[in-house]
């Protein structure tokens, strides 16, 4: 065996370690503090920008245009975005992300678009390229959002069915997003989200959990959040791994004019 063919067997052996390696670093990263704080929950119930990483069938539920900026670690920026509202039609984002800040974080450039199928029904794609040191690969992402929504009409005119009613619209949000779907063959595998969440009154609790399956482990995600007022509001979180270890998180989120701030901590524990 020629010194070539040595070190292509080496490589090949090291391959699939690093490929797992850097692909939890994917699947564990939360761009946002809310998402975060709910437990990593954001295939529902995450309206903003970063949307277009949770499931970008959200973004056709934004209602104006948004900038976001998430700091993970202290003076550190790991994400900024920026949504367009389209009136009636929906939403387009675009996203820059790295998930840390070691040398051997993803960086993630993100591109898509939410659309309104409907008062009840949205769905979206995404396009992203990853990098990590010298190796680049793309993906797509489509998700839907199945979110009613009242309607002054038909509160009138006592019309709209059961979708309409007040337990359903404004209450309920089903979401399903298939994210990080590989163009090419490559060593990593896409992931699929399902979620849903409830809201109990106008302002809270509101119940959320997500699944996210994937073929290496699959996890589970709670979220809580309480509109305290108009401006103020508290969440709460947990994303369990396996019988081992559980993901605690909380956080609160400011609204002061047109500027939102959300400030979340999270916390890994072993439970044996």
């Amino acid at each position: 065996m020629t010194k070539r063919t040595h070190i292509l067997a080496l490589l090949l052996f090291l391959l699939p370690s690093l490929s797992a390696f850097s692909q939890r670093r994917l699947l564990e990263f939360a761009p946002g503090p809310k998402s975060l704080g709910l437990g990593q929950s954001g295939v529902v119930d995450v309206y903003d920008p970063s949307a277009l990483y949770w499931n970008p069938a959200s973004l056709a539920a934004l209602r104006s245009s948004q900038g976001m900026v998430a700091v993970h670690d202290p003076f550190l920026m790991n994400y900024v975005g920026y949504a367009q509202y389209l009136p009636m039609r929906g939403a387009f984002a675009v996203n820059f992300a790295k998930t840390d800040q070691t040398k051997d974080a993803i960086k993630i450039a993100s591109f898509g678009m939410g659309f309104r199928l409907g008062r009840h029904f949205q769905t979206g794609v995404s396009l992203s390229g990853l990098s990590l040191r010298d190796e680049g690969w793309t993906t797509v992402g489509v998700g839907f959002l199945f979110k009613p929504e009242s309607s002054p009409v038909a509160a009138i005119n006592k019309a709209g069915g059961i979708l309409s009613s007040r337990f359903i619209a404004d209450r309920l949000a089903i979401g399903l997003c298939v994210q990080n779907i590989p163009l090419v063959v490559s060593d990593y595998d896409h992931q699929i989200r399902l979620g849903a969440s409830y809201s109990i009154s106008k302002f809270g609790p509101k119940i959320t959990y997500a699944h996210h399956f994937h073929r290496d482990k699959d996890t589970s995600h709670y979220g809580i959040s309480v509109l305290a007022s108009e401006h103020f509001n508290l969440f709460a979180g947990a994303e369990y791994y396996d019988a081992d270890s559980l993901s605690f998180a909380f956080g609160a989120g400011l609204k002061i004019s047109n500027l939102v701030f959300n400030m979340a901590y999270d916390r890994l524990m072993t439970l044996n």
